[in-house]
C-alpha cells in the first residue's frame, strides 16, 4: 500500500476510534437527551396548543396568539443564548440550567392558566426555555468534545432526538383520548425538564469547582517571568566572586 494511502487510513481509523469513545461517554448522552427533550417539548406544544386553548374555553382564533408568543420568545432566545455564550457572559452549563428552569416554569404556568392573557405570558416563558437550550447545542458539543468532529457528534444527537420523537404521538394520544385533557402532559413535561435541570445544576457546580481548582493551580505555579526574576536575583556579581577569590 502506498505511504500516502496508509496515512489516510490511519487517520480515518483514529477518527472513528475517538468518535466511538465520545459517542459512548456520559456527557454525550446528557447533551443528546437534553436537546432531544427540548425538541420534544417544542414539537409537543406546536401539536397541542390549539386543542389545549379550546379545552380552556378559548376560541381557535385566540389560540393563534399563543403560538405567536411562543415562537417569538423561542426565536429571540435562540439568538440571545448563543450571544451570551459566545461572549462568555454566562457559562454554558448555567445557560442550559436557565433554559430548563424557564421550561419548568412555563409548563406549570400553562397547566394552571385558564384565560388568554396568562396563557400568552406562559407561552412566552415556555418559548424562552426551549429557545435557550436548542440555540446552544453546537457550542455545547464543541465545549464538551473539542477534538471530535462536530458533524459526527451532532449527527449522533439528532439520531437520539429522532428516537425520542417517535414516542410523541402515542403519548399525546394517551393524554387526549384516555385522560381527556393535556394537564397531565404538561405536568409530565415539567417533571422531565426539572430532572434535567437538576443534572445541569450538578454539572454547573462541578464546572465551577474545576475552574476554581485550575485558577488555584495557576496561582500556585510560578510563571516564567517570576522564574526569570528569581534567577536574576540569585546571580552572583563578578566583583563579588573576584573578591572572594582574593
Amino acid at each position: 500500500m502506498p505511504r500516502g494511502l496508509k496515512g489516510v487510513r490511519d487517520k480515518t481509523m483514529l477518527l472513528w476510534k475517538n468518535t466511538g469513545k465520545a459517542l459512548l461517554s456520559w456527557k454525550f448522552y446528557v447533551d443528546g437527551l437534553s436537546y432531544a427533550l427540548e425538541v420534544y417539548t417544542m414539537s409537543t406544544y406546536f401539536m397541542v396548543y390549539a386543542d389545549m386553548a379550546v379545552d380552556k374555553g378559548l376560541s381557535v382564533e385566540s389560540a393563534v396568539y399563543l403560538l405567536h408568543a411562543y415562537s417569538t420568545a423561542d426565536l429571540a432566545f435562540r439568538v440571545l443564548s448563543g450571544w451570551f455564550v459566545d461572549r462568555k457572559y454566562l457559562p454554558i452549563e448555567c445557560s442550559k440550567l436557565a433554559g430548563f428552569v424557564f421550561s419548568v416554569a412555563g409548563a406549570q404556568a400553562i397547566r394552571t392558566s385558564k384565560t388568554l392573557v396568562p396563557l400568552i405570558f406562559s407561552s412566552l416563558l415556555f418559548g424562552c426555555g426551549t429557545g435557550i437550550n436548542i440555540g446552544i447545542i453546537a457550542p455545547l458539543l464543541q465545549h464538551d468534545f473539542k477534538r471530535e468532529s462536530l458533524a459526527m457528534m451532532f449527527g449522533g444527537v439528532m439520531f437520539i432526538t429522532g428516537l425520542i420523537i417517535l414516542t410523541r404521538p402515542p403519548v399525546v394520544g394517551y393524554f387526549r383520548d384516555t385522560i381527556g385533557d393535556y394537564d397531565g402532559l404538561f405536568h409530565a413535561l415539567t417533571v422531565a425538564n426539572a430532572f434535567f435541570g437538576l443534572i445541569w445544576l450538578a454539572r454547573a457546580l462541578w464546572a465551577r469547582r474545576q475552574s476554581a481548582k485550575e485558577k488555584a493551580a495557576q496561582k500556585a505555579a510560578p510563571t516564567s517571568q517570576q522564574v526569570a526574576h528569581l534567577s536574576d536575583n540569585t546571580t552572583v556579581p563578578l566583583t563579588a566572586t573576584s573578591e572572594a577569590a582574593c
